[in-house]
């Protein structure tokens, strides 16, 4: 996939964080949804060397379960990763918003999800390492499917290491 930063339309920021900012844009032939990650290059906390690993990381994992990822660029001092877009929730947000706890069979038909995309993730050699409810989002016609996200920690482990 080709992507360039002027084939999308920013809409709003879904969240800022030490090493960027997330937004959610549509593409403008289609505006089919979408996440953009960028990252300020100049910036000391995001060293481009960490991108890279992020990068690296998403372009082994297709998984129904991992956010999916189309490609990244860079154009000046920014680099930006594109992402699906989870259309729901995160697991955070269904938890805090809820009334009553999920049942049990829905809290077990979410985990295993996490359980296969955190097996997909391990199995590739990689590590998460901020595996946490507001970084599992939810999307589908009725909110339960699970989608692993945020990478920017992840690390790939090499085979000789010890965990």
């Amino acid at each position: 996939m080709d992507v360039r930063i002027n084939d999308y339309r920013f809409e709003s920021i879904l969240g800022k964080g030490t090493f960027g900012t997330v937004y959610l844009v549509r593409r403008k032939k289609d505006l089919k949804p979408f996440v953009i990650k960028t990252q300020d290059l100049n910036a000391n906390h995001s060293p481009f060397e960490r991108i890279l690993d992020e990068i690296r990381c998403l372009q082994k994992l297709r998984h129904p379960n991992i956010v999916f990822y189309y490609g990244a660029w860079k154009k000046k001092n920014y680099s930006y990763i594109l992402l699906e877009y989870a259309t729901r929730c995160t697991l955070k947000d269904l938890l805090e918003k809820r009334e009553v706890p999920l049942k049990e069979e829905d809290a077990l038909y979410l985990f295993s999800q996490i359980i296969l995309g955190v097996h997909h993730i391990h199995s590739n050699k990689i590590l998460h390492r901020d595996l946490k409810p507001e970084n599992i989002m939810l999307t589908g016609g009725r909110g339960d499917i699970v989608k692993i996200g945020d990478f920017g920690l992840s690390k790939n482990i090499q085979e000789y290491a010890l965990i």
